[in-house]
């Protein structure tokens, strides 16, 4: 991924986000960002997506989180909590079924 200067992110943020999962480029512009929470707590990923958006307001980042279907309920609770839906963080994140992604 290079580092943060590429980015024009700073450092300490930087950090945080390349632990997402999967961060889709194009050239040096981040377009779409998945993170697969199987059994890890799903605030982290929130989270992580938080600060994405902190550093690069300007751009449409597309994000997802991968979790399997028992998981649910408990990601749309954490992605629509009231802190999450006043800053416009609940329309920004997409969930995605790991069937989905397996073809079951």
């Amino acid at each position: 991924m290079g580092n943060n200067i590429q980015f024009g992110i700073n450092k300490e943020e930087f950090e945080i986000i390349k632990q997402i999962d999967i961060l889709w480029l194009k050239k040096n512009t981040i377009i779409s960002a998945y993170k697969v929470e199987r059994s890890t707590i799903i605030n982290n990923g929130v989270n992580r997506f938080r600060n994405l958006f902190t550093e690069i307001p300007n751009l449409n980042i597309k994000v997802y989180i991968v979790i399997p279907e028992k998981r649910e309920s408990e990601a749309k609770k954490k992605i629509n909590s009231p802190a999450n839906i006043k800053e416009g963080i609940s329309d920004k994140i997409k969930i995605i079924m790991f069937s989905e992604v397996m073809g079951n």
